[in-house]
């Protein structure tokens, strides 16, 4: 038994590293997962992009208007983990129809938007933009939600806590505690604090009283998020979640296969 000692200290040099494993993926997760973009300074918004300022308890926050002060219909639109508003450049062309508009939401730490963003501080900006753009044009339609990677599950969450009218998710994940498990593994997964399930939000929606329509759209050649999540998501909802896949369309870039489909499904 001269052998049990060494294989202690092998198991206790084993379990160490991975408490020492597991706390450091605790403790930078954030910037795993969110990867800010301020807007450089002196550069000028995309033509038909308006500030719409408000404070949260995160500090200032701006998100931006586009298309008609008094639309027939309307989306909040988040963004994914690297993204900004002004990426959103072909929103103006769908707005010219006079009757739709967009309020892309900063996230905090993102863009002209102070703060750190997770998972509350989000939801309180989008709040915050609904309220500020709502006491600038007053009355407006119940909106629809439209969010791509993880604005997908942004706007599943906003869309299972508020009423809205229509649900566009694009490359989404079933849930980020599943992309976790493809990055690390388990049990490495379990230590994730930022718990969005798209599965389990969808889910709470299917069966509300008022229940919106749902799209998932998700491009074949997307190399992060891949397209059997999309397709899962929608698999669970037949009859109710209609499923767009984009031939050859990366996970940046859903909607360069088709933008004219993306036009009639914003003013549908």
């Amino acid at each position: 038994m001269r052998w049990l000692p060494a294989l202690r200290r092998i198991v206790v040099i084993l379990l160490l590293a991975a408490v020492g494993w597991a706390l450091l993926l605790f403790l930078v997760q954030d910037r795993l997962i969110f990867h800010p973009r301020a807007y450089a300074a002196g550069d000028e918004p995309p033509t038909g992009f308006i500030p719409v300022s408000f404070t949260t308890g995160d500090g200032p926050q701006t998100a931006w208007w586009v298309g008609s002060p008094a639309p027939r219909r309307w989306w909040v639109v988040f963004n994914g983990n690297g993204g900004v508003a002004w990426d959103w450049t072909g929103l103006p062309a769908v707005a010219a129809d006079g009757e739709t508009a967009f309020l892309v939401v900063d996230w905090p730490g993102y863009g002209a938007s102070a703060g750190s963003p997770g998972r509350p501080a989000i939801q309180r900006a989008a709040d915050g933009a609904i309220a500020a753009a709502t006491a600038r044009h007053g009355a407006l339609p119940v909106p629809g939600v439209l969010g791509h990677s993880l604005g997908a599950a942004a706007a599943c969450e906003f869309a299972a806590r508020s009423p809205v009218r229509g649900i566009v998710l694009a490359a989404p994940f079933t849930s980020l505690k599943a992309m976790a498990r493809r990055q690390v593994g388990w049990p490495w997964c379990e230590v994730l604090r930022h718990r969005w399930d798209n599965a389990a939000r969808l889910e709470e929606i299917a069966v509300s009283a008022s229940r919106p329509w749902l799209a998932i759209v998700h491009g074949d050649a997307d190399g992060v998020i891949p397209i059997a999540m999309g397709r899962a998501l929608a698999a669970a909802h037949p009859g109710w979640a209609a499923f767009i896949p984009m031939p050859g369309a990366p996970h940046d870039a859903v909607w360069g296969a088709d933008p004219e489909g993306f036009a009639v499904l914003m003013r549908r």
